[in-house]
């Protein structure tokens, strides 16, 4: 039995399908066999068979294409529940046969792949990262048409299969004009697909038929089928094909078969033909009629599914439900427009009757962008809702071109908390890739990207942090953040190992991820060895519980070295999906009860099967091999686009129009309906000949499928429908229009009168806090911003006033010398840290690559580094990660001992000493307290040094505070310095000072420094620089050359932010007074000697 039941939206045809579904079979334990078009219909299906029936159960929901092949497969005894030959299956052979005879195939010029190929893997000297991803996407392109012509063109697949020499013409009778150079075109494409199609799928085609023909065979002659479900159940197609038709009425000569139509109309539509498509064909039968300009612009889709019934002879068998007619004063717009379509009737009743004058069943809002559109939506929805005690949020859905490249602002405006400008609105996104799921899957195939692509330190370390792997691997997340931290003090940058590096480095190793893991394993197991393995320098600042994160990496690293292995030896596609499916079950297993892990496992089952019922047709397929990007890239897109569940409960439903759509809900609002955005702008298909071919019935087009869901959300709002769009672009402030549909609908309203009785179109102002006269209720966050602007703007305040509040009795406490000279050089961080204000610098982004040659100007802590190292003759300097890698690394070495040789003979000249003069960290008692430095270790009448530092203000006024400090332990001396400069170093001398006099100096200095938490302190480059000028007379210009440069490293920030609403130059010279005699002293007792 065959029977189809139709009814104009799906309320009207549910209370037949439930009474259906309650007549059950015999076995009253046998499952339904449901065919939903997406995943929304199947969930609303489930919801309202749980409502009405208080269970649901034992029904299961499948697509069309799944259903047809598992239905086929159950009669020949066979469990493959993939159609053969499907999209991903043609992508994956078809890229691994090419990739495979690609050579043979370019060293034959006569080939007929081989133009193809030049073109997509020219240059042919281009490495295979680069030339690879061509071949793919040119395979998921042919891929995507092999499927069209199997499901709307077969006959062209089997003439090319029965004549191998067939021509473009034996499969398109009539073919339209054009010109020469484009007939060429076609005529090698259609060479060029004609022949991939022999050479790798015929033989599964061929397979493929016979089991269908058996199929029908088997139907019509068999009597005893038991492997056939009792009953089958097809729900609300948004289109049909003529196959599909005639396998519904095989099958339902021996099964219970029900197809439930949901059309706009039930009126005739086999003779309604768009109203511009009538004025263009004059010529056209005199039959056609536009009928509703709506219905005949928008429904092309159910215009089909008529005429294909027709075709079968059908339409006569169809059982129609009519809803009740209301009263046409008693309808809103909406309604009214509903009813004309119904009635497919080009006679509007729109104004037969007074409309309500707020009537805001049908609103069209044009909005300053996306975000100010849903900002006004939740006003409108909170209005909407205060409106009706009977309103719920489950009442309200809101759909949008597409989700992903937008989900996060809408889920800033409509975050799950509900609660985002004073009124709480949950809402859910629906339809769409949890971010859980991604970053999952980006945990369990990150090591396979590891060991596939570059190898740098960035990569590796976002993909070690991630929570889900330091789960995956048992270990804290802040243990595995400190051991990587030490990976990079270890100086990894990039590479595996050294051979990853031997054509940039000269094979230099001590950047690589092994050498650094090498460090701190031999730190762990040998902390007082200098050397291991003759050239690695083991870590020393490993403690034992780094064992536990070190013992992961360990793990790590040899699992991708054993990926990389296998990656060489051109392992099979279907080993890397086991593989996969291994390292989900076992290592991730602790993710097992989430619904992210189970979506990669249905996802993992899914691409398995349809490659197993691929490779049950044709032998050829069984050892596909696929590069493993391509494989994990491919599972990627396959999540990003899988349809999950749409149909939340209690909240807001948020989806994509195409995925939510037929679904009814009391107010469906259009968001993002923009002319860029709606419908889709389908670009130039040049390598698809059905765009040369007469279309038939059933043949799919984008821009009908988006125009079909864009009625059916108008037919399917139970009381209200609103678009909304972008105006006015908040970018380049051009004024833009509603997306095509949109703008017709307002066509159709404003020639049938309706402007004349309301006011539908609403432009609004570009943000939320402007007054506009049909916003009534603004939500509170706008309001307190609307009342602030009424106030008068007060003048800036400074950011922190200072104060005496703050006292720290500093004497109470060892000191150290160095946190003192840090906090004077740096007053603006010293003041904000005592106030609690996060004095963070901003991350700065790592270098991925390893040093090749050293730039002193960029690095200077770098310089310093490697400076002070050589000047303290550390042992085995040359395995450090410090140098440049290769040959660029030793010669700076060598440079570098030659000028501290130089800069050390320079300053023994000019001293007449032999020696660095050693250091020792010593605590002298000053006053109430005691005060730590590094000072000399021995009694010496001349502290002689060179510095690793350059000449600076700070490298001085750093040195001075030792040398004060060294006066009052010792009783006086003199300080020699040499600093390195660029080209040459430098010697200064600081003459000798009484023991008194430099306790004194240093008294002065601790007094500022006591008070810098509550008395913002002076920059100590003004004060240098108006010292040695000698500027005291004008210091104004000191400050005004200091503000309009590059203020010194992170202290640009802090003083940016305290001198906002304060006069600049006032604040930065209100301390000079205290500033002036301690400098003018340090200017009389510094000089230069070369």
């Amino acid at each position: 039995m065959f029977r189809i039941t139709q009814a104009t939206d799906l309320a009207h045809l549910m209370p037949d399908f439930l009474t259906a579904l309650h007549d059950y079979p015999d076995d009253i334990f046998a499952e339904t066999e449901i065919v939903v078009p997406s995943m929304a219909i199947a969930d609303y299906l489930e919801h309202h068979i749980a409502e009405k029936m208080g269970i649901s159960c034992r029904h299961r929901y499948r697509f069309w294409g799944e259903m047809e092949w598992t239905i086929i497969e159950r009669l020949s005894n066979r469990s493959a529940a993939q159609t053969p030959l499907s999209t991903t299956a043609i992508h994956w052979q078809l890229f691994s046969w090419l990739y495979a005879h690609r050579a043979e195939i370019l060293a034959d010029e006569d080939h007929v792949l081989a133009p193809l190929l030049h073109y997509l893997l020219a240059p042919s000297s281009a490495r295979d990262e680069q030339t690879l991803p061509r071949l793919w996407q040119f395979s998921g392109e042919q891929a995507q048409l092999f499927t069209h012509y199997l499901k709307m063109r077969p006959d062209w697949l089997l003439t090319w299969q029965q004549k191998p020499d067939c021509h473009l013409e034996d499969i398109i009778a009539t073919l339209p004009e054009m010109p020469t150079w484009l007939r060429q075109h076609y005529d090698g494409v259609f060479t060029v697909q004609k022949y991939l199609w022999q050479q790798l799928f015929a033989e599964a085609m061929e397979h493929r038929q016979q089991r269908i023909e058996q199929f029908y065979h088997r139907l019509s002659v068999d009597d005893a089928l038991p492997a056939l479900p009792a009953r089958l159940f097809v729900f609300h197609p948004f289109s049909l094909t003529d196959h599909m038709l005639h396998w519904l009425q095989a099958f339902g000569q021996r099964c219970e078969v029900h197809l439930w139509l949901a059309l706009v109309s039930n009126g005739y539509f086999p003779d309604i033909v768009d109203e511009r498509w009538r004025q263009s064909h004059t010529n056209a039968d005199e039959h056609f009629r536009s009928g509703h300009v709506l219905v005949s612009r928008f429904g092309k889709q159910q215009r089909d599914i008529f005429r294909l019934c027709q075709s079968h002879n059908l339409l006569e068998e169809i059982q129609h439900i009519t809803p009740h007619s209301a009263d046409t004063a008693q309808q809103s717009l909406l309604q009214r427009l509903q009813a004309d379509m119904r009635a497919l009737d080009d006679q509007s009743s729109l104004t037969a009757a007074p409309l309500v004058p707020n009537d805001d069943s049908i609103r069209i809002h044009g909005c300053h962008g996306l975000l100010r559109q849903l900002e006004l939506l939740r006003e409108e929805l909170v209005r909407w809702l205060n409106a009706d005690e009977t309103r719920q949020l489950s009442d309200i859905l809101i759909v949008l071109p597409e989700l992903e490249s937008v989900q996060d602002v809408i889920r800033t405006v409509f975050p799950a908390s509900g609660d985002y400008d004073g009124a709480v609105l949950p809402a859910r996104l629906t339809g769409i890739i949890d971010s859980s799921a991604q970053r999952l899957w980006q945990a369990i195939s990150g090591i396979y990207v590891l060991a596939t692509t570059p190898f740098n330190r960035h990569t590796f370390l976002q993909w070690v942090l991630q929570e889900e792997v330091c789960t995956a691997y048992g270990i804290a997340d802040k243990a595995m953040q400190r051991t990587c931290d030490q990976l990079i003090a270890a100086g990894f940058y990039r590479g595996f190992e050294q051979q990853d590096l031997e054509t940039v480095a000269d094979g230099d190793a001590r950047f690589t991820l092994s050498y650094a893991l090498e460090r701190l394993l031999s730190g762990l197991a040998m902390p007082q060895a200098d050397i291991w393995l003759e050239n690695i320098v083991p870590e020393h600042n490993i403690r034992n519980d780094d064992a536990a994160a070190l013992a992961v990496l360990a793990q790590i690293h040899q699992q991708i070295s054993t990926i990389r292995v296998q990656q060489k030896n051109h392992t099979t596609a279907q080993f890397w999906l086991d593989e996969l499916r291994q390292r989900l079950e076992h290592d991730f297993s602790a993710f097992q009860t989430t619904a992210a892990w189970q979506l990669i496992a249905q996802t993992l089952t899914e691409l398995t099967e349809k490659l197993q019922a691929h490779h049950q047709l044709t032998a050829a397929a069984a050892d596909l091999y696929l590069p493993l990007p391509f494989i994990l890239n491919y599972i990627g897109e396959q999540l990003s686009t899988r349809q999950v569940a749409s149909e939340p409960s209690g909240v807001i439903t948020i989806g994509r129009i195409g995925a939510m759509r037929a679904l009814p809900y009391r107010l469906i609002a259009f968001v993002g309906a923009d002319q860029e955005q709606f419908p889709h702008r389908i670009a130039e298909q040049r390598h698809n000949l059905l765009t040369i071919d007469a279309p038939r019935l059933g043949d799919y087009h984008r821009e009908h499928d988006e125009l079909g869901s864009f009625l059916h959300a108008l037919s399917s709002a139970g009381s209200h429908f609103w678009c909304f769009y972008t105006a006015v672009d908040p970018n380049d402030h051009e004024e833009r229009l509603p997306a095509a549909p949109v703008q017709e609908l307002l066509d159709y309203l404003a020639q049938n009168g309706v402007d004349q009785y309301l006011h539908y179109h609403l432009r609004h102002q570009p943000n939320p806090f402007h007054r506009e006269p049909y916003r009534t209720a603004p939500a509170p966050l706008w309001q307190k911003v609307q009342h602030h602007l009424q106030q008068s703007a007060p003048d800036v305040l400074p950011f922190l006033p200072e104060s005496e509040t703050f006292t720290v009795n500093q004497a109470e406490k060892t000191m150290l010398l160095s946190q003192i000279a840090r906090d004077l050089l740096k007053p603006a961080r010293t003041f904000l840290r005592a106030h609690k204000i996060d004095c963070s610098v901003t991350d700065v982004a790592t270098d991925i690559l390893e040093p090749l040659v050293f730039d002193a100007q960029s690095d200077g802590l770098k310089r310093w580094q490697i400076y002070q190292a050589l000047l303290n003759d550390s042992p085995h300097f040359q395995y450090l990660p410090f140098l440049p890698a290769g040959a660029a690394g030793h010669h700076y070495h060598l440079l570098q001992n030659q000028r501290i040789e130089a800069q050390r003979a320079q300053l023994f000249e000019c001293t007449g000493e032999r020696e660095n003069t050693p250091l020792q960290l010593k605590t002298v008692s000053f006053s109430n307290g005691q005060i730590s430095a590094d000072l000399p270790a021995v009694e010496v009448n001349k502290w002689v040094s060179l510095s690793a530092r350059r000449y600076s203000v700070r490298s001085i006024f750093s040195e001075w505070l030792h040398y004060l400090l060294w006066c009052v332990q010792t009783g006086g001396g003199e300080r020699w310095l040499s600093f390195a400069e660029k080209e040459m170093s430098v010697v200064y001398r600081f003459l000798p000072l009484e023991c008194e006099t430099a306790e004194r100096e240093l008294k002065n200095w601790l007094a500022i420094w006591s008070r810098l938490d509550s008395i913002l302190g002076m920059p100590l480059e003004i004060a240098w620089e108006i010292a040695v000028a000698q500027k005291e007379k004008n210091p104004e210009k000191a400050v005004e050359q200091w503000l309009n440069k590059e203020i010194y490293d992170d202290e640009k920030e802090y003083w940016q932010l305290l001198l906002r609403g304060q006069n600049s130059t006032e604040l930065l010279l209100k301390r000079w007074h205290e500033y002036q005699p301690l400098f003018a002293f340090l200017v009389q007792h510094i000089e230069k000697i070369a």
